[in-house]
């Protein structure tokens, strides 16, 4: 599953009906100052926070993000991405 986009505010992903495990992602700040994003799973309607980013103005260095994770997602989780700018996004779950 691929979970991308943009936002400007929280999403969530649809639900991972199976399960499965979040293997990568990555961010990139499309605001002219500095963000916060946090990025966590949500289970059962509980947010659980796993990581929360600082990035750079757009178009500067640190304005982006990737990492490769091995993070066991639940049944019917959601991941959620809030920012306190707009982001461009990127999630794969296998």
């Amino acid at each position: 599953m691929v979970f991308s986009g943009n936002t400007s505010g929280s999403i969530k992903s649809a639900s991972v009906s199976t399960g499965g495990t979040l293997v990568s992602y990555s961010l990139w700040n499309r605001t002219g100052g500095a963000i916060v994003v946090n990025i966590g799973i949500v289970i059962s309607s509980t947010d659980r926070y796993i990581y929360s980013a600082n990035l750079a103005a757009a178009g500067s260095t640190g304005s982006s993000y990737y990492q490769t994770v091995n993070i066991s997602v639940p049944k019917d989780a959601e991941i959620l991405i809030s920012t306190s700018g707009s982001v461009d996004y990127y999630f794969t779950v296998e």
